[in-house]
């Protein structure tokens, strides 16, 4: 008889249906984007805020500092000015982040000047020669030429002299003014390190660095730079007195609008006790600006310029483009359609530049074309028109180039930007711009800044600089 063999196969599961790939969705194909303003300056929203001022005299400045700032016709803080202020004045080192065109350089430099003012009264110290007592630092000529402006214009009744070390001058006019006692100097990284190098200049007496424009001074391009400046300073690291006292460290302040997170830890591996003092909306779309995104074709982009400043024509432009070459052939196409314009990138002298921003500024043309050399720090309360004739390459810029118009103390009444969109990418950003705005949250990952600043130290690192 055969025997019977049985064999009992193993139960097999049920295969698992693959998974969807995600993929990106497609870009709507739309030919207008646009984001409506939903209020005024945020710079100006006073509202959640745990104090309320009304007046500089109540934010621990001296009572010259205030009437230098109500005679330049400033007399209300802004937020950040009222959260910021009264830390700097008090000697804290203080990092600063808050959106474009919110008046950071008021905020640090009236407690700045404040602060050497109560120095020389309450311990006697006065300016020597070649020692300046406060440094600010900006990464270019044309903001550092700015911020010296803007010092000079409180030194007549704040009485402290201000000296600006900037390329593009002529040094024998530099090197007469360091012959005289000099409160605050103003300085590119590249300028002072020169300066010292050629023993003209020292930082024993310094109590005061500001580090403005952070993000910029701490990228590739400059922080070995700046890190060789600080390398020379004795940076504070204990608690400030509650008065004036002699010091031989210096207060710090660091300033910025889109700070990425490599840069804050890397400041505050150099800095130590840092407080940071930021507005809610720094890393936002600025609300009170009409925001207008066009797609069209790349031929058709300047005949679309020419037609946006017709229909608009009381409006003063700042038109953006990512290249010099751009920049030269925009310009030279505006006034072959009898539009008046200023043309402005870095191919100019530094001197030119400050002419050609001076002459706009002036009111000798409607038109400002200009690449990204404008988009930061640059003084622009005339300009209610924002055009990205080239779209711009990175998030971080797209909030710097809005961010000349709308700003605080603007003769403008009605604020716009229009974008022109001619690739996929542009579009993809517009949306992700337009969606950021629609919920009131911030247009800046981590990504978007990391991309727009990333670190890179010097070979010989800094011995502050390294990160633990």
């Amino acid at each position: 008889m055969q025997k019977l063999r049985v064999v009992i196969k193993p139960k097999l599961r049920p295969r698992a249906a693959p998974k969807a790939r995600a993929v990106n969705p497609a870009p709507q194909m739309v030919d207008t984007i646009i984001i409506k303003p939903q209020s005024k300056h945020p710079a100006l929203t006073q509202l959640g805020n745990s104090r309320v001022v009304h007046s500089f005299s109540e934010l621990s400045l001296r009572s010259d500092v205030v009437a230098a700032l109500e005679g330049s016709g400033v007399s209300q803080p802004t937020v950040i000015q009222m959260l910021a202020i009264p830390k700097i004045a008090r000697g804290k080192n203080v990092l600063i982040a808050s959106e474009t065109g919110s008046g950071k350089t008021l905020t640090y430099l009236a407690p700045l000047i404040s602060r050497l003012r109560d120095e020389e009264e309450v311990c006697g110290l006065v300016p020597r020669l070649r020692r300046p007592r406060a440094l600010i630092l900006l990464p270019s000529r044309d903001l550092a030429a700015q911020v010296l402006s803007v010092a000079k214009s409180l030194c007549h009744k704040a009485r402290f002299r201000a000296v600006g070390l900037i390329g593009g001058v002529k040094r024998r006019f530099i090197k007469d003014a360091l012959l005289h006692p000099v409160d605050l100097a103003v300085a590119t990284p590249s300028s002072l390190l020169r300066y010292q190098k050629e023993e003209r200049l020292w930082l024993s007496d310094l109590s005061h660095l500001v580090i403005d424009e952070a993000d910029t001074l701490f990228d590739r391009s400059f922080i070995e730079e700046t890190l060789k400046v600080v390398n020379t300073i004795k940076l504070r690291s204990t608690k400030p007195s509650a008065v004036p006292v002699i010091s031989e460290d210096a207060q710090v302040t660091v300033v910025g609008a889109t700070l990425s997170q490599p840069v804050v830890k890397k400041i505050e591996s150099l800095v130590p006790n840092l407080k940071k003092v930021s507005t809610k909306h720094v890393h936002q779309i600025l609300p009170n600006i009409q925001q207008t995104f066009i797609r069209t074709a790349q031929n058709e982009k300047a005949e679309k310029l020419v037609s946006l400043i017709e229909d608009y024509p009381t409006d003063v432009f700042m038109v953006f483009c990512n290249t010099v070459s751009s920049c030269d052939w925009t310009s030279r196409y505006l006034k072959e359609h009898n539009v008046s314009v200023v043309k402005l990138h870095g191919g100019f002298a530094p001197q030119d530049r400050r002419h050609l921003l001076r002459e706009f500024s002036e009111g000798s043309a409607r038109v400002l074309v200009s690449t990204d050399i404008a988009s930061r720090g640059i003084d622009s309360t005339s300009v209610n028109h924002v055009v990205q004739f080239d779209f711009p390459t990175n998030l971080p810029d797209y909030l710097h180039r809005v961010g000349r118009t709308g700003r605080v103390g603007s003769l403008a009444n009605s604020c716009r930007a229009t974008a022109f969109m001619t690739h996929r990418r542009d579009i993809r950003m517009a949306w992700k711009i337009k969606d950021a705005a629609d919920r009131q949250a911030d247009v800046l990952d981590s990504k978007s800044l990391q991309a727009d600043t990333q670190i890179l130290l010097p070979r010989k690192q800094h011995k502050l600089a390294t990160v633990g």
